[in-house]
């Protein structure tokens, strides 16, 4: 039988104040999320409710033109402004600030009008709905053929 680690006496539970919560970080003064605010794709996700496979494949695809990795990153990371995220259509762009933002940038500055980013989610969530209708056709198409059963071959 052994006995399980010992935790060391002067080890402490870490400080998490230090580190606040990413929504509170990228917040604006008005206390919606900061359009100029940069995310790196694994928070990008997290914020989105998507996996980093999805912000990955709208960064190949080009719908986050603004997505870069610093050369300040020292892992390479890959960081996304928040309203290329909404223009992708992957945030809600009503979580977004319109005014001046802690980083100093209007939505507009970073890239994007509110007209824009909205069309571009519209445009986002209309590609999402012509891929679920094919998902659709391809199932009803099965069915069809399970329904007509087997023929006979002449």
């Amino acid at each position: 039988m052994t006995d399980a680690p010992r935790i060391p006496a002067h080890w402490k539970e870490p400080d998490m104040s230090a580190h606040p919560p990413l929504e509170s970080r990228v917040q604006a003064p008005d206390g919606l999320l900061d359009p100029a605010a940069r995310v790196p794709f694994k928070q990008a996700a997290d914020l989105c409710r998507v996996s980093v496979d999805t912000i990955r494949d709208r960064r190949d695809k080009g719908r986050l033109p603004h997505a870069c990795q610093p050369k300040e990153d020292p892992h390479g990371r890959w960081y996304v402004p928040l309203a290329d995220l909404a223009a992708a259509g992957l945030l809600d762009p009503a979580r977004l600030s319109a005014s001046t933002g802690a980083a100093g940038q209007s939505l507009a500055a970073a890239g994007s009008t509110a007209s824009e980013v909205e069309c571009a989610r519209l445009r986002g969530e209309n590609e999402g709905l012509r891929q679920a209708l094919e998902v659709c056709q391809r199932q009803i198409e099965v069915l069809q053929h399970l329904l007509a059963g087997p023929r006979a071959v002449a």
